[in-house]
Parts: structure tokens; C-alpha cells; sequence
């Protein structure tokens, strides 16, 4: 979309002033703008509508999976996506940890339809912080309380609406003003036939595997910092939460030997279960980590 209809719309849409407004870099399937009105900044989020369809083929495999429960838990990860609920459901997430004062990015305003205008946070993503060597001990203890609060409030409350349902390193920022990990993205539609445990225990592992996964670092040389920061998270893990993701965590994922058979090598940025990265060596580190806090 062209920026000056773009900045009409969000006029229209939002009912604010907008003085500027500039692309950001595509994050997954996500437009986003830095905008200024009244001389504040904000961030604009809009969803992509261009999120190519799969395979029939794939969907019909992803459907099968889904009905028998295994380990995935994001409903529609490979379906078109159905943007509204994607919207309504990262504003509604945001505005519940406002109440609870969980360290998160601020909803300034939404249509919880199209788009959602964001306080603009100064600092960078936990991702790159660690990949450029950066991270300091105020950074990581920040970001392990973070995790934690949330995941305190959520199960006090056991309200699904108050999990992070996108649980991985790069989707946490530190905040330059305030100087604390602010938690951002909670735009993942979770699987409904599974219950608060299992998707605790699902998106305890997402985080973890994102933390030794390829998929997210390129390279060995970070692996310390994100195994300290691995076994720091789990570390405040309550022991049924523990066992239970011992339980449900899998070397090699059943989607993966689909594709084994078919002689096809799986696109991992297609992957339904992102967190298993088909390694036995990742597998093994998370696995060892758990067991160890678990003994």
C-alpha cells in the first residue's frame, strides 16, 4: 500500500493526526510503520495480507495432525491467516497485561480488526542483543523476571488470554527508557482442544528451542549466553511444569518423517512445530536441562 493512502486509512480508521510515516523491516507476517502524530512516535502493525496459501497437500497433513493432538499448537499456523482474530487477538493479550502491569508493548489504540498503534519502544529485540554480544546482566535478569511475571500472573489466574502465546527469544525487547524487558507479538491463535497445562508446557518448549535452535542463531559462537539464559528459564519453572514438558518434548517431529518418506527436505520457516528443529543435538540440550533442574 502506497504510504499516502496508507496514512489516509489510518486517519479514517483510527481517528488520529498523522505527520509522518515510514516502513519498518518485514518481520514474519507482519507490515510495520513508524508513524508520528503530534510529534509522539508510535508503532503500526498491520497483518500482511499477501501470506501465500499451502499445499493442499500440507494443510491436509497439518488437519490430521491438529484432530490427533500432537504437538502443535497454533491452529492456523499454516492456513491463510484469518487476520481479524490475529489482530483482535494480539490487542486483547496487550491490553490484559496492561491491567496486570506486565512489562509489555502498550496498545494506544485499535480497531482490533485491521491495525494496532503501539507506543514506539527505543532498544532492540533480545535476538539481536545476544547475537551482537551486547547482553548485559541487567538485560538478562530482566528479561528471566519478565518471562516469569508473566507466566505467574497466567497461571494464578489460568487465563489462556494472559499467556504469551508466541514464546520465543526474539519476541522481547529491552527498553532503553525504562531499562526492562518489554514482552511484544501476542499474535499466535493457540490449538482449543488443548488445555492450560499442555499449552504452558508447548510454549515453555517453543522458548526454550529458540534459544539453541538454528533457526533463530546462525551461529555457535553465542551458544553460552543463550544456554545460560536456557537453564536461568527454566529455573523458575514450578516441577509439575517441568515433568510435563519432559513428557510432550519430542526428538524428531511426525512431520518431519512425513517428509523423510517423501524424499522432500522440509522448509523449516514452514514448520508447524518450529521448536523441535529436527536436531537430536538441540533435542538433547533442552532435554538435559529439564532433567536436571527436574532431579
Amino acid at each position: 500500500m502506497e504510504l499516502d493512502k496508507l496514512k489516509e486509512k489510518v486517519q479514517k480508521t483510527l481517528n488520529i493526526s498523522v505527520t509522518h510515516i515510514e516502513p519498518l523491516p518485514y518481520i514474519s507476517s507482519s507490515l510495520r510503520y513508524k508513524l508520528t502524530s503530534e510529534d509522539e512516535l508510535f508503532m503500526l502493525k498491520l497483518p500482511d495480507d499477501n501470506v501465500p496459501a499451502p499445499p493442499s497437500q500440507l494443510k491436509k497433513l497439518i488437519r490430521y495432525l491438529f484432530e490427533k493432538k500432537l504437538p502443535i499448537i497454533f491452529q492456523e499456523r499454516f492456513e491463510r491467516r484469518t487476520q481479524e482474530r490475529r489482530v483482535s487477538l494480539e490487542a486483547t493479550v496487550l491490553q490484559n497485561w496492561e491491567q496486570y502491569n506486565i512489562d509489555a508493548a502498550r496498545v494506544r489504540v485499535t480497531d482490533k480488526r485491521t491495525m494496532i498503534l503501539l507506543d514506539y519502544i527505543m532498544g532492540q529485540d533480545y535476538k539481536d542483543l545476544i547475537e551482537e554480544g551486547r547482553l548485559t546482566k541487567e538485560q538478562f535478569d530482566s528479561l528471566i523476571e519478565n518471562i516469569s511475571y508473566i507466566r505467574y500472573v497466567a497461571k494464578r489466574e489460568e487465563n489462556l488470554m494472559l499467556l504469551h502465546n508466541d514464546l520465543h527469544i526474539g519476541n522481547f525487547m529491552f527498553d532503553q527508557e525504562s531499562r526492562k524487558s518489554r514482552a511484544i507479538d501476542p499474535g499466535m491463535i493457540l490449538n482449543p482442544s488443548l488445555n492450560f497445562k499442555e499449552i504452558d508446557a508447548y510454549l515453555n518448549l517453543f522458548f526454550c528451542y529458540s534459544l539453541v535452535s538454528n533457526l533463530f542463531f546462525d551461529s555457535n559462537r553465542t551458544r553460552y549466553i543463550r544456554e545460560e539464559i536456557l537453564n536461568a528459564f527454566i529455573k523458575t519453572l514450578e516441577r509439575p511444569t517441568i515433568q510435563t514438558m519432559i513428557s510432550l518434548n519430542n526428538p524428531v517431529s511426525p512431520l518431519y518423517l512425513r517428509y523423510q518418506k517423501t524424499g522432500k527436505k522440509p522448509d523449516p520457516h514452514k514448520n508447524f512445530n518450529l521448536y523441535n528443529t529436527f536436531n537430536k543435538q538441540n533435542f538433547k540440550i533442552v532435554q538435559e536441562a529439564l532433567q536436571k533442574q527436574y532431579k
